[in-house]
């Protein structure tokens, strides 16, 4: 039986071809796909002699070279390598300690490997795994040969609603889900890709990194890859655009919320997206408003509007689960509001004031089965997936599937016309007096106020069976009043669209509400730091 060729085979093939890839914090020329493979071959003899064939070593990712060439190199030498977070915003140095203490705990590793601008943070959390550094990893012997075969990746899930969990997955697995995403989107000859996503995390190593790699390879001709740093794009998001337009790309993924960012932070200068060709939006529920507002931004900046790519996915499933190509325009049905509340759906006209419009996510990758719980088609459903691609297990935890071997997700939706529609995380559902209450339905509302930071309000359950929003102020300095009567205007119009009233809504010092690195908001931690008073409140509303 022929070998299952993996993600290390693919890459070593875009090795020989003509691709390159680009870390513009580092470099503001492109280098080689095969610089990057040389120094591969250093790193996976320096982890060879510090975790042994087969070992286990864990990696704060980073968007730098160094990391790069340390997780290829380390996957070369039989390796299993487990993925850390970069601190987070919101996060304390003492939290940010247990978490790196938790998930060591859970892999085992014989070394952690930061980036050296990290060095001296995580070696003063006095861990018991030793640390060193990429540039470190990168001084080894490149003469010896490959090694081991067990070669695995453990990507750690977002942690936006639930602790987060280590997913193992296969290399084999991994180059098979580049190969289908490769598929769906059919890029061009010499396409620029470019990302500012957190390679800490399916989206951004799978999704654009590790993809847009093996899309170097001699079967895919040229294929160039940009990357920002997330840090960059949080700190101003029309960054992301403007390389866009300067690198003339022409594959790029967001999250919702960034789209969302830079709707209201527009360049100011006119950009040229006319190149860019797909636009892969996931990691959050999408929602039309969002889109429409983004193209209409943008028109003019050439935008097409074939280039949003709705999609569906999660670490579970290495990434992708359903994903629109590009070239299509994406669509939406209205459904209606109250059978949403009862667990159901049916379409409805437009001008329905109960109605409630969904982003179709697009049909299944390549390899991959959907489908959706329920007694009868119009049931809204646990989502499950079926995919040779899927996680080979869970660190620390059981892995249940179904009694067919499909796994269920977390997410509930319905399938219709071949495209997933995605209604939300089981975990959002807030049950109020018997009711369904979505808390990203929530969420838009209060982001819609001019009050609230963009992105910074999170709907979270109460102990009393109700349900809370935490707000960051648009302004630093406002004024407790000022506060009080947002919170008034915002609580009316949750009860407008939502029709069930929060039992508060309370502003909170801006930067503490939790988030990923990407920017994903932590709806568990922000209930857990409400409920143990560990967020400053600056003031709103509050019923006895």
């Amino acid at each position: 039986m022929t070998a299952a060729v993996t993600v290390l085979d693919l890459i070593e093939e875009s090795a020989s071809g003509g691709g390159t890839v680009q870390f513009l914090a580092e470099d503001r020329a492109p280098r080689p796909i095969a610089d990057l493979w040389d120094a591969s071959a250093r790193s996976s003899g320096w982890v060879q002699d510090h975790a042994g064939v087969d070992g286990i070593v864990a990696v704060v990712a980073s968007t730098c070279f160094g990391f790069a060439s340390t997780l290829i190199g380390a996957w070369r030498a039989g390796a299993t390598v487990g993925s850390l977070q970069p601190p987070g915003r919101g996060v304390s140095i003492e939290r940010y300690r247990a978490q790196i203490e938790w998930t060591c705990a859970q892999l085992q590793p014989a070394c952690l490997l930061v980036d050296p601008v990290y060095r001296s943070m995580i070696e003063d959390l006095e861990l018991t795994v030793p640390v060193f550094t990429f540039d470190e990893a990168m001084t080894g012997d490149a003469s010896r040969a490959d090694a081991g075969s067990q070669g695995r990746f453990v990507q750690f899930t977002s942690g936006t609603t639930a602790q987060a969990a280590g997913v193992e997955l296969s290399l084999s697995g991994i180059g098979a889900h580049t190969l289908a995403i490769l598929s769906a989107i059919e890029p061009r000859y010499d396409t620029t890709s470019l990302s500012w996503l957190p390679l800490s995390h399916d989206m951004g190593l799978i999704g654009m990194f590790l993809t847009s790699i093996v899309a170097a390879s001699s079967q895919r001709r040229n294929a160039n890859l940009v990357l920002l740093r997330p840090e960059d794009f949080l700190r101003d998001p029309r960054v992301w655009l403007q390389a866009c337009s300067e690198f003339g790309v022409e594959v790029t993924a967001a999250p919702l919320f960034a789209l969302e960012l830079v709707s209201r932070r527009m360049p100011s200068s006119r950009l040229d997206l006319s190149r860019l060709r797909t636009c892969i939006l996931g990691g959050e529920v999408n929602r039309a408003e969002a889109l429409r507002r983004f193209e209409s931004a943008y028109a003019e900046h050439g935008l097409s509007d074939t280039a949003l790519c709705p999609a569906y996915g999660l670490a579970e499933a290495t990434l992708a689960v359903t994903l629109l190509p590009p070239d299509r325009p994406w669509s939406s049905m209205r459904v209606d509001g109250d059978a949403l509340a009862r667990g159901t759906w049916a379409p409805c006209a437009e001008g329905d004031d109960a109605s409630r419009e969904i982003v179709m996510n697009g049909p299944p990758l390549p390899g991959v089965q959907v489908r959706v719980q329920g007694d009868a088609p119009e049931d809204i459903g646990r989502i499950e997936i079926s995919s040779d691609s899927l996680l080979r297990r869970y660190i620390g935890r059981e892995l249940e599937l179904t009694e067919d071997g499909w796994f269920a997700t977390a997410d509930l939706g319905f399938v219709d016309g071949g495209q997933l529609a995605v209604i939300g995380r089981m975990d959002d559902v807030l049950v109020i007096g018997g009711r369904n209450i979505n808390a990203g339905d929530v969420e838009r509302i209060v982001d819609a106020h001019e009050a609230v930071r963009l992105g910074s309000c999170i709907a979270v359950p109460t102990d009393d069976g109700k349900y809370a929003v935490l707000m960051e102020p648009a302004r630093a300095n406002c004024v407790s009043g000022d506060l009080r009567d947002a919170a008034s205007e915002i609580r009316a119009a949750v009860v407008r669209d939502v029709g069930v009233a929060p039992r508060a809504l309370m502003f909170v010092k801006r930067g503490s509400l939790p988030k990923t690195p990407s920017g994903k908001k932590q709806r568990w931690r922000a209930a857990e730091g409400m409920a143990r008073g560990e967020l400053e409140m600056l003031g709103g509303l509050a019923r006895d």
